[in-house]
């Protein structure tokens, strides 16, 4: 049997921290849909699982679930919907019980309850979440049902929760132990819920990770999983199919090496980022800077990054300033330039094998900072300075 694994698609999700861009991401998540089924026809596979958040919530707009619902009927192959914890079936107020999801094809199966669907030699056990939340292992329904199967068909079970791993699983966030593949005795447990490929209980029990990444950290992201087992008790081979539609790409600029170079700015950005039609791009700066060379610098960045209309930037520069701005700052903000006088003078005497004369207070205060190694000092006044240097910019205060 082949069939195709995928979970975690969340369609309709907001992206509110990209405002306008927000419905270039959400479109590109249904682009993966429609890729992903098109690979599934040509592979020929003989079932599509989605483990459990198709959508991003039960209020998603009627026109998204119009939409998915005409994307999902022009399949030729059989599809298997498991609700999860973003879109659990809760009874008429769920997105499955939306106008579009009524009077479906025979090839699209809901699973509104625990049930266990035949297809060639196998069955399809699915036991859809019907809360956001629970203590309780919701695979444990897969073993009830699994007992109910012939003994030579193979048994593909669908769940959505979290793998019990110490530190990581929380109690409420539907427990399942790592061995309930076996457990059941399952040939294949189809997991979501985690958006991270991850497989445990001898290759049997597999998290697909989310096929549209949704942020920076893409690995083991961006894909649907090619599924094939020939016969009861036999691994189950498994191969990632791309599909996603957006690269998501961060980069790191040291600003020194572009300063007052926005020919080269241009040509180092086209030589590193994917093509702008496809791409989230976060770009974050680096190495020390005056305040004003940032401002001349992020003009010039957003300039050159006018191609890529989904694009990051990210402040991590050290802060430097000239005679002339920490004079008038000393003019206009009096208290702050002290504090960060006393920064200075407290990296100095925490660094340094001759540091400079110190206030006698500063000393005192440097002191009695509960720090045990050098390392700690430098480590912690960088942060205090950074910190207040990052408030003033945030504030506006001309620097």
């Amino acid at each position: 049997m082949r069939f195709i694994h995928s979970a975690d698609w969340q369609l309709g999700a907001r992206f509110p921290r990209f405002g306008v861009h927000a419905a270039t991401l959400r479109a590109a998540r249904l682009r993966a849909l429609q890729t992903a089924l098109n690979q599934a026809k040509e592979l020929q596979v003989d079932a599509f699982l989605i483990a459990g958040d198709l959508f991003e919530d039960n209020q998603v707009d009627l026109d998204l679930v119009a939409q998915t619902a005409e994307i999902l009927r022009e399949a030729t192959f059989p599809i298997f919907i498991l609700p999860g914890n973003h879109d659990p079936y809760t009874g008429p107020d769920s997105v499955w019980e939306r106008p579009p999801f009524q009077n479906l094809p025979s090839h699209i199966h809901i699973f509104r309850h625990p049930q266990a669907i035949p297809i060639a030699d196998a069955y399809i056990l699915g036991a859809p979440l019907t809360q956001k939340v629970s203590r309780k292992d919701p695979t444990q329904v897969l073993d009830r049902l699994a007992a109910t199967i012939p003994s030579n068909a193979l048994r593909i079970g669908m769940c959505h929760g979290s793998p019990l791993l110490p530190g990581r699983t929380e109690e409420s966030d539907f427990p399942i132990p790592l061995n309930a593949a076996t457990r059941a005795g399952l040939d294949y447990l189809a997991l979501g819920h985690w958006h991270r490929f991850q497989s445990w209980d001898g290759n049997r029990m597999v998290m697909c990770g989310t096929p549209e990444p949704e942020d920076f950290q893409t690995e083991g992201k961006g894909a649907v999983l090619l599924v094939e087992i020939t016969t009861r008790g036999v691994p189950p081979q498994i191969q990632p199919i791309p599909v996603a539609t957006l690269q998501w790409t961060e980069l790191e600029l040291p600003i020194q090496g572009f300063l007052n170079r926005p020919e080269s700015l241009q040509a180092w950005l086209q030589t590193h980022l994917p093509p702008p039609h496809r791409s989230v791009v976060r770009i974050r700066l680096t190495g020390p800077i005056t305040p004003a060379q940032l401002r001349d610098f992020q003009n010039q960045l957003r300039q050159a990054c006018a191609a890529w209309p989904i694009c990051e930037i990210v402040d991590q520069t050290v802060p430097t300033w000239t005679s002339d701005e920490l004079e008038h700052l000393k003019e206009q903000h009096p208290i702050l330039a002290q504090v960060l006088s006393d920064l200075n003078q407290l990296q100095q005497a925490s660094i340094s094998e001759h540091p400079l004369p110190v206030d006698p207070t500063i000393r005192k205060l440097l002191q009695e900072l509960p720090l045990q190694h050098p390392e700690e000092e430098k480590s912690l006044l960088r942060a205090a300075q950074d910190l207040l240097v990052q408030i003033l910019r945030e504030h506006r205060v001309p620097l």
